[in-house]
């Protein structure tokens, strides 16, 4: 049975892998100011908009921090898009199906 900190700790180690990855490209914080954009509670999307402001480093040093702050942080970050398929899937045990989009789709219907 996967926990919460299960759970967290999975979404640390993603958060850290496209920091990594802006790391070596600061452009992709484009993406994510455009991720950011489509954020629907105004809240978040005010919030990372002004976390935006901060020179990447800053901002990196929040996100991979472990606090509170940090945890809420990675919950809501609009990364979408800088991992590719592959290396978002690593972070699954093989042992989790798969649902295909149709496959989700009847499930909330």
């Amino acid at each position: 049975m996967i926990t919460h900190e299960d759970i967290d700790v999975r979404i640390y180690k993603m958060v850290e892998a496209c920091a990594g990855k802006i790391d070596s490209d600061v452009s992709l914080l484009t993406l994510v100011r455009s991720n950011t954009s489509r954020i629907a509670d105004e809240r978040i999307k005010a919030q990372w908009f002004s976390l935006l402001e901060r020179p990447w480093p800053a901002l990196r040093e929040l996100l991979l921090n472990r606090s509170c702050v940090g945890d809420q942080l990675r919950q809501n970050a609009p990364f979408g898009g800088i991992l590719t398929e592959a290396e978002r899937m690593s972070f699954f045990p093989a042992s989790v199906p798969r649902l295909e989009p149709d496959e989700v789709l009847r499930r909330t219907r």
